[in-house]
């Protein structure tokens, strides 16, 4: 299973990326990766941030 999230916050209107460069490309993705066994989605996605 795989798992990403999406971290606003209302009081500056920002969200949280990362900041990646591959084969001399910058770009920028959302938090996120896979769950371990025996873990939820929400348990992966508060590890991931």
């Amino acid at each position: 299973m795989r798992a990403g999230v999406i971290l606003f916050n209302p009081q500056t209107k920002q969200i949280l990326l990362i900041h990646r460069w591959k084969n001399g490309e910058e770009y920028f993705v959302i938090p996120g990766g896979g769950a371990e066994s025996g873990e939820t989605a929400v348990q992966a996605a508060q590890r991931e941030i």
